[in-house]
């Protein structure tokens, strides 16, 4: 019977295994790698090294994002600070549409055409309450936006 190899073991093997990854070697690839390297053969040691590996790639990304939202998140609100104190305040409604997308909170913009020509209002709102109002201008346009002719 095989050794079992010891956790700090595993995970020094996650970390090579995630390294054969980022440089793009296919599953054929590690397969291989491992059964030469370490003389795994088990299919399943190996998913789960892989597994490891790419959980590590996953929180790696998830940082980075974190980051890239973080700054995006400061240089909109600098915008949002220089357009306030200019009364620009269309800028400041389209800055905090932008800070919930990034931030993910769902926003959608209504229209009204008629004696204010256009006017665009983002409303951050829920999956459920979007459902709701999809489901109430149907009912009005119609599914295909012809607006239903009632009597």
């Amino acid at each position: 019977m095989a050794k079992k190899s010891t956790n700090a073991e595993i995970e020094l093997r996650a970390l090579e295994v995630y390294e054969c990854i980022i440089r793009g070697y296919s599953y054929t690839d590690i397969t291989r790698y491992c059964e030469e390297k370490w003389n795994v053969t088990s299919a399943s040691t190996i998913h789960r090294l892989m597994n490891r590996a790419m959980e590590r790639i996953k929180e790696k990304t998830s940082a980075e994002f974190d980051y890239l939202r973080d700054e995006a998140n400061k240089r909109y609100l600098r915008l949002y600070s220089e357009a306030y104190k200019n009364s620009r305040w269309n800028d400041c409604i389209r800055i905090l549409a932008r800070l919930d997308r990034i931030n993910g909170r769902e926003s959608i913009t209504l229209r009204h055409e008629g004696a204010l020509n256009l006017m665009t209002v983002d409303i951050p709102i829920s999956e459920n309450e979007m459902k709701e109002v999809k489901n109430q201008l149907d009912s009005i346009f119609g599914k295909h936006g012809k607006k239903i002719k009632r009597d």
